[in-house]
C-alpha cells in the first residue's frame, strides 16, 4: 500500500509492504527525503521515482519541491 498525505506546507509518502515483491515505480518528479526506515530517493530522467521492493517494511518519505 502506498499513499500520499498532504497538508498546506508539507507532504509525506508512506509505503507499507507485508512481503517483498516488485519495486513500485511512481510518476513523481520530486526528491524524496527518508523520514522513517527510508533512504533518500531521486527521480530518474523521466520523472519517475522507484520505491524498494523488499519487505515486510514500512517506510516514510518527505516530498521535496518538483524538479
Amino acid at each position: 500500500m502506498v499513499y500520499l498525505r498532504e497538508v498546506e506546507q508539507n507532504a509525506i509518502l508512506v509505503a507499507a509492504r507485508r512481503a517483498g515483491g516488485e519495486a513500485v515505480r511512481l510518476p513523481l518528479d520530486a526528491r524524496l527525503t527518508g523520514v522513517c526506515n527510508a533512504t533518500d530517493l531521486e527521480p530518474d530522467d523521466s520523472g519517475t521515482v522507484t520505491l524498494p521492493g523488499d519487505g515486510p517494511s514500512l517506510r516514510v518519505w518527505r516530498l521535496g519541491p518538483p524538479r
